[in-house]
């Protein structure tokens, strides 16, 4: 844990390297000290259709899925932190970034690794 899911307007991989703003997000993730690096999953998703205010201005979106269970301060530390990350990199490309910490259910979370 976490998955970090990145959403981004799909014409943003024109302008950045966006495997930079994964490796970015994934240790701006593990130097919280709230994850092990072996535990963190980091992916970028696309979206071509979207409105963003009255226009149609680039965007990044990060979703920290983590299992239930951390205090707010720990949560607010993380989404600074990964926050402060995205922006130091993606500079004036984007109109907004917005950071989300999401609790996943211990109880019904479930996973099998190989």
């Amino acid at each position: 844990m976490p998955h970090c899911v990145i959403e981004y307007a799909r014409s943003l991989a024109d302008k950045c390297d966006l495997s930079e703003l994964l490796r970015r997000v994934h240790q701006a993730a593990f130097d919280s000290g709230l994850f092990g690096l072996e535990d963190i999953k980091t992916r970028a998703l696309a979206v071509d259709h979207y409105l963003t205010g009255s226009g149609h201005a680039e965007f990044v979106h990060i979703n920290l899925k983590i299992l239930s269970g951390r205090s707010a301060e720990q949560k607010q530390q993380l989404s600074q932190r990964v926050l402060g990350a995205a922006v130091s990199f993606l500079g004036d490309l984007i109109a907004s970034c917005s950071v989300e910490v999401s609790d996943m259910d211990r109880a019904s979370y479930a996973k099998k690794v190989s």
